[in-house]
């Protein structure tokens, strides 16, 4: 199915579906980051969307953690001062951008 281009897929389904199948296939991740725990490697986080909720469940996921355990996401902006992630401030990252993941319990 990956292999089937657009026309393929529109024959198979129709013009619409296949239209739909066919974008959904090829979508690709809006924004990803680059993590390290602990200075470990960097794993990526690829977000589909640009939501707080969505980078929890994949941070959790990808570290072992419990959603519920994350209580809140900051980076460390200029002269140290912490800044708290939420949807809009997701949305200004950059591609590909890296970051250290500290666990504090």
């Amino acid at each position: 199915m990956l292999r089937m281009n657009r026309r393929d897929l529109m024959d198979v389904c129709g013009t619409g579906d296949g239209i739909r199948l066919y974008n959904l296939l090829r979508k690709k991740p809006r924004l990803t980051l680059y993590v390290a725990k602990d200075d470990s490697l960097y794993q990526a986080i690829l977000l589909e969307t640009l939501t707080l909720y969505e980078l929890v469940r994949k941070l959790s996921e990808k570290f072992g953690l419990q959603q519920n355990q994350v209580h809140s996401i900051a980076r460390l902006c200029m002269n140290g001062i912490p800044v708290a992630f939420d949807d809009a401030f997701i949305a200004t990252l950059d591609d590909e951008s890296a970051f250290a993941l500290l666990i504090i319990q």
